[in-house]
């Protein structure tokens, strides 16, 4: 009968790699929207449609970074 050999399963994770990009785009992304509404509200005195829609993405892009999190806020 011949040996059977067993492989290692392999535990590691890019998971903290992918929330760490994630974390850096999403924080980027914050940063252009508070200067675009500094910008546009405070030197120009008029803010668009379009300002308004780049926040609705922004603040979905923010309920992206949830899913990562979930372990860490519940009480599991």
């Amino acid at each position: 009968m011949a040996a059977q050999t067993t492989t290692p399963i392999r535990t590691e994770t890019n998971g903290p790699l992918v929330t760490g990009i994630s974390v850096g785009f999403v924080s980027v992304s914050v940063l252009f929207l508070i200067g675009r509404f500094y910008t546009r509200g405070v030197i120009l005195r008029s803010i668009g449609k379009d300002d308004w829609a780049m926040l609705v993405a922004t603040v979905s892009g923010l309920f992206m970074l949830l899913p990562p999190f979930d372990g860490l806020l519940s009480n599991r």
